[in-house]
């Protein structure tokens, strides 16, 4: 008889479904209405203690009120009924469900559920919220704990919100009124925390709602669900609700053609899998299939995304363990000979592929107008392939549209982090390759690889003008301000980004900087090294033209510039940090000895002969009397820092592996240069 009156009322077999205007009869609604309150009120002694009964009285109360039809915004001219209708029928609800007692605890979880909607409809969410409190308690004094309670408390508020049930000012509500009712309770340490989890939630579940759809919006709807499924997993331990979001980033990366990326999200599943268990799941991906086997289909849809990401090298652990398994535990030879060759086609891959370095970009969001879980942080971004910092602004100004981009690097003011819009700050930074010792014989593209990726390290350099400035030469007071930025996570991840977690900063001097670029320029020359020998019919004209720009690099003033500068840097103590920059000098292309001079032509001889030289543009052909160089000696012994000097002299390398210094003919020709005195380097 309910049914039918129900049905009658809303025209419809469905209460919950929105109502039209014109699906609900206005000469009939009111009495419906009236003797649907009458009935239920008099068929509830006869349920007595039959659960299923009681859950559908649960539920027809909560469709009652939460119906469109008593909705007072919705049927306002139409007169008071509706209103009062809607608070005496959610009042009677509670009112029973507080009869019931300890026998409430058999109709967990459907019941928190029902509760839960009743506490959207604004006059009755106190007593809705004070039945809640009431049913955890009974659990606790039942069992000791309130799990029950509490995990249907969690899947259905992310239900609510999923279907645009909750805000911002229900969530305050929420956790004053809950926090209020705990407090008078014997377990109030325990309920307060709870009551502060739920609302960190219920935080995370708006954001992730409020995330626009669209292309253009994909990755804050990434770091939306990252949000959620790490706090599915570390706070509240929900494994089936940690699942639900790894499939949804999973989908999203796999729209964004990040495949490297969907493939270590899914990796998150694998890990809280065993190959010793045979477990069936509730998977729907892999539905009856004993625990290990999904792992392993996990494993071959891992590989598939990172051959697709041009990341073989994270696949190479998956299918050692795959071996492993097919060759120890199930002996099963043919899968085991395929997993070799995927193996092997792996490592090929390795050495013969081209793969872009990818960029990275820090990137910090300023201002109280950014989503909140990117407020005041500072993250470092993976660019795409082949994408440079111009495209990549342009990206994020897609995403970011009210977003103003700081054009300074430095760090924004309080001015900028207090206020109400939105701010960008966009820089290049240089990953830093993790410490280990390769064997000796590894390949360079193995290198390569490790030199830009499973890094959570990176640096900033800004230059920095130090007095005193010579307009001259700049270089005698450029100095480099670094900022050494640590992320959360190695990249790449299961983001394109990472947080970071720690910054620090420091100022290098220019011979300490010079140092550095010197080493960067040997590793460079190393691997188009490495690349012309692996392959001799490759076109050496880049390798040519980079040989030159380094051995005669004419741009600002040339080599010999920055040959004063550095001295002047010596002689004024400017470098300090000099000793922990100390290079393997027995390796370094800068250091290995000279080949001998080419034979000179009969002009040189002649004019070598008497005790005079030809300037021709070459350096190292220059004679140099050993008086001169007995006296540069001396000088660069006494510029040197005091305490570098013990290093100096611990290491004798450098003098070892110098090459002879030529004899130079005695000053007085006038066709040789004209050399500063001394002094101008003292």
């Amino acid at each position: 008889m309910i049914g039918e009156l129900v049905a009658l009322l809303w025209k419809k077999p469905d209460p919950d479904r929105p109502v039209e205007d014109d699906e609900l009869d206005p000469d009939v609604d009111v009495l419906c209405l009236n003797t649907l309150d009458v009935l239920v009120e008099t068929v509830l002694h006869l349920i007595g203690g039959n659960s299923p009964l009681w859950s559908g009285y649960m539920e027809l109360g909560v469709a009652l009120v939460t119906s469109t039809a008593l909705q007072p915004e919705r049927w306002s001219g139409r007169g008071p009924d509706r209103p009062r209708m809607r608070a005496a029928a959610g009042m009677r609800v509670l009112a029973t469900w507080n009869l019931l007692g300890p026998a409430q605890l058999h109709l967990v979880p459907g019941a928190v559920g029902a509760l839960l909607e009743i506490t959207l409809v604004g006059e009755l969410r106190r007593a809705a919220l004070g039945a809640l409190v009431s049913l955890m308690a009974a659990e606790r004094a039942h069992a000791g704990h309130a799990r029950r309670t509490e995990a249907a408390l969690v899947d259905k508020l992310d239900s609510l919100v999923a279907d645009n049930k909750a805000d911002d000012h229900y969530r305050r509500l929420f956790d004053t009124v809950l926090m209020e009712r705990v407090s008078t309770e014997g377990w109030r340490e325990a309920g307060a925390a709870f009551v502060a989890c739920v609302t960190r939630l219920l935080e995370r579940l708006l954001d992730y709602r409020a995330v626009m759809q669209g292309a253009e919006h994909r990755d804050k709807r990434m770091a939306a669900t990252v949000n959620l499924l790490n706090f599915y997993k570390n706070e509240i331990d929900r494994k089936e609700m940690y699942l639900r979001y790894v499939y949804k980033l999973h989908d999203l990366h796999i729209a964004s053609d990040n495949f490297v990326e969907a493939g270590c999200t899914l990796l998150l599943y694998a890990e809280t899998l065993s190959w010793e268990s045979d477990q069936i799941g509730v998977d729907p991906e892999y539905p009856e299939m004993p625990e290990w086997k999904r792992k392993e289909a996990i494993y071959n849809q891992v590989l598939q995304y990172f051959d697709r990401g041009k990341c073989w090298e994270k696949g190479l652990p998956l299918l050692r363990e795959l071996a492993t398994l097919y060759e120890v535990k199930l002996c099963d030879y043919p899968r085991l000979s395929h997993c070799l060759r995927t193996h092997a086609t792996f490592l090929d891959s390795v050495m013969e592929q081209l793969r872009p370095e990818p960029e990275y970009f820090r990137v910090g969001f300023y201002g109280k107008g950014c989503p909140l879980f990117v407020r005041n942080k500072q993250f470092v971004y993976r660019g795409h392939d082949y994408e440079r910092i111009g495209a990549f602004t342009q990206r994020l100004q897609a995403e970011y549209v009210a977003a103003h981009i700081l054009m300074r690097n430095t760090q924004p003011d309080d001015s900028i982090i207090a206020n109400d819009g939105q701010y960008i700050q966009i820089c290049n930074v240089k990953p830093v390759a993790s410490r280990r010792q390769w064997p000796s014989g590894t390949p360079e593209q193995v290198k390569r690889f490790y030199a830009c990726n499973d890094v959570d390290t990176f640096l900033c350099d800004r230059p920095l003008q130090k007095p005193p400035i010579d307009k001259d030469n700049e270089f005698k007071s450029l100095w480099i301000e670094r900022t050494t930025l640590v992320t959360e996570n190695t990249l790449p991840g299961i983001l394109r980004w990472s947080e970071v977690i720690s910054r620090s900063v420091e100022e290098i001097p220019p011979v300490e900087y010079a140092c550095e670029t010197m080493e960067a320029t040997e590793r460079e020359l190393r691997s188009l090294i490495s690349q012309y020998t692996a392959d001799p019919t490759l076109n050496i004209n880049p390798f040519s033209m980079r040989l030159q720009g380094t051995i005669d690099a004419n741009v600002q003033g040339g080599i010999t510039k920055r040959l004063v500068e550095r001295f002047n840097q010596l002689r004024q103590n400017l470098g300090p940090g000099l000793a922990r920059a100390r290079r393997q000098l027995s390796e370094s292309i800068v250091n290995t000895p000279l080949p001998p001079v080419p034979a000179l032509d009969k002009r040189s001889q002649s004019i070598q002969q008497s005790d005079n030289y030809y300037d021709d543009g070459h350096l190292y052909d220059k004679p140099l009397s050993m008086e001169d160089a007995m006296e540069q000696q001396s000088i660069m012994s006494s510029s040197l820092p005091i305490s570098d000097n013990r290093d100096c002299v611990e290491d004798n390398s450098m003098i070892k592996s110098a090459p002879p210094l030529p004899i130079r003919p005695k000053s007085g020709d006038p066709r040789s240069p004209t050399r500063p005195p001394l002094e101008k380097y003292r």
